[in-house]
């Protein structure tokens, strides 16, 4: 792995926006991964969950969903769209507790790309 450089610190806030569930990819799931190690690391974490990634906000015993329940207790802002979850057919009550809709789903991640975080991957 390369070492930084004297004085390189990297990006102090990260994005991850999901828009696939784990059951046909694993790259959700490795995105959460590697925005609990950035979290871990001291850095600014948002996750904002769009299409069929609002399925992974369901609750329930699942490994997703610690993961989830984990990151925001400690500190990860978890947001969904509203109009994704209202076309999976989920209600609020069905969500991991914590989660927060978005207001407006399109001008929400605009903001949360071009404001929140440095540094935004999308899976």
């Amino acid at each position: 792995m390369p070492s930084k450089q004297a004085g390189e610190e990297g990006p102090r806030s990260f994005g991850v926006i999901i828009a696939r569930t784990v059951s046909t990819t694993e790259r959700p799931l490795d995105a959460l991964r590697l925005a609990k190690a950035m979290r871990s690391q001291g850095r600014k974490v948002g996750i904002f969950l769009v299409a069929d990634g609002v399925y992974i906000a369901k609750k329930g015993r699942t490994e997703v969903a610690g993961i989830l329940s984990q990151m925001m207790a400690d500190g990860v802002k978890v947001y969904v769209s509203p109009e994704h979850i209202k076309a999976a057919g989920y209600s609020i009550d069905r969500l991991i507790p914590g989660i927060e809709i978005a207001e407006e789903t399109y001008r929400d991640l605009v903001t949360f790309v071009m404001e929140e975080y440095e540094k935004v991957i999308i899976c």
